[in-house]
């Protein structure tokens, strides 16, 4: 037991290698340490300049820069290369884009210009064939003429185009019924008057005044048989018509230069059409006075209503508006205004009045009956 123990002595305590108290040889000190500094700052400057050979050929701490350097290089020269070259790619397809969209913008020019081109030439042929065969409509009618009616079965009925002569009056046609005048305005001066105070006439409206011209005609404050007194303009302006009848001249006879009538006539027509431009329109001359008023002043005579009405009928062909010869409907043989008709050799009584009225209905003037 005793050299048991004795051995024991001999060997380490297992508790002494759970606490570290072994003896591990010491670490080497870093560089960076300050006692080596010193030391190296004792030596002899000889000494110390020499440098000392390294024990352990460890890898120099120093080159490992260098290496990564070296390799980091290629792999950022890769990247620019790469992506110069993805620029490119880039670059190219966004041409090839504009190139494939300038195209297809060509594309579609040159189509829509055939596209109208081919409208064209197709309007061009419809045209033409449609000139030749009223050619030969032509040329077939005027065969047939000659020749007899054809067979009942096979008579084409042609309606001939009439060119209508405004520089003429209008002819007289078969008597229109009241109604036609149902969307008719009558403007002009106290002849008018006449016909509103003996209500004759079916028209929608008549519009008149005592001193109206054609100066003053779409301005002035008239009198009108609807009750809603107004000028011209604003019944016009706010009321849709089928016809439209202008009565003026009696108050310009006395005028010095009827030139000025004319002109001053033609603007009133152009403003009335503006106004109005589906309405029928009627210019009407003026009619005679009677006898005993023919050349009572100097100015109203029938002498001067007859130079006045000629240039009305001026005018109407001008303007292409449709001329009234009421100086003809209603005058007697001798060329005047009946003085049975009359009041003052002026205005109108109600048998004068009914007189015009059945004038206008019979000579009216249907404008799809005509080509222009």
């Amino acid at each position: 037991m005793e050299n048991n123990e004795e051995m024991t002595t001999f060997t380490f305590d297992p508790e002494e290698e759970h606490t570290g108290q072994v003896d591990l040889p010491e670490p080497l000190p870093s560089e960076p340490e300050v006692p080596e500094a010193e030391e190296a700052e004792e030596l002899p400057a000889a000494v110390s300049d020499v440098p000392e050979p390294d024990p352990d050929p460890v890898e120099e701490p120093e080159e490992t820069p260098v290496l990564h350097a070296e390799h980091k290089a290629p792999d950022s020269m890769t990247s620019a290369r790469e992506q110069a070259e993805q620029m490119k790619k880039q670059e190219e397809i966004r041409k090839r884009r504009a190139s494939r969209k300038q195209s297809e913008s060509q594309k579609k020019k040159r189509t829509r210009r055939i596209l109208l081109f081919v409208s064209l030439l197709i309007i061009a042929f419809i045209v033409l064939i449609t000139f030749l065969a009223n050619v030969i409509r032509v040329l077939v009618r005027g065969r047939t003429a000659n020749v007899g009616p054809l067979p009942t079965q096979e008579v084409i009925v042609h309606k001939v185009p009439v060119y209508y002569d405004y520089e003429e009056p209008v002819p007289e046609s078969a008597a229109v019924s009241d109604s036609y005048f149902a969307d008719a305005i009558l403007i002009g001066d106290t002849r008018v008057q006449c016909l509103d105070l003996y209500s004759v006439g079916n028209f929608k409206t008549l519009l008149y005044g005592t001193s109206i011209n054609v100066n003053n005609a779409l301005s002035y404050d008239c009198a009108s048989s609807d009750g809603v007194d107004g000028s011209p303009n604003e019944k016009l302006s706010l009321n849709r018509y089928g016809k439209v009848y202008l009565t003026f001249g009696i108050n310009e006879l006395g005028w010095n230069n009827p030139d000025t009538f004319a002109t001053n006539l033609r603007q009133l027509v152009d403003q009335v059409r503006s106004m109005q431009p589906d309405a029928v329109i009627y210019v009407l001359g003026l009619m005679p006075v009677s006898e005993n008023r023919d050349g009572r002043t100097e100015y109203i005579t029938n002498e001067r209503i007859k130079k006045y009405n000629i240039l009305i009928q001026t005018v109407a062909g001008d303007t292409k508006t449709y001329f009234l010869d009421c100086y003809s409907g209603v005058a007697n043989e001798e060329g005047y205004l009946p003085a049975e008709d009359t009041s003052d050799g002026i205005n109108l009584l109600e048998s004068g009045c009914q007189v015009w009225y059945n004038y206008m209905k019979t000579h009216t003037v249907n404008p799809e009956d005509y080509s222009n």
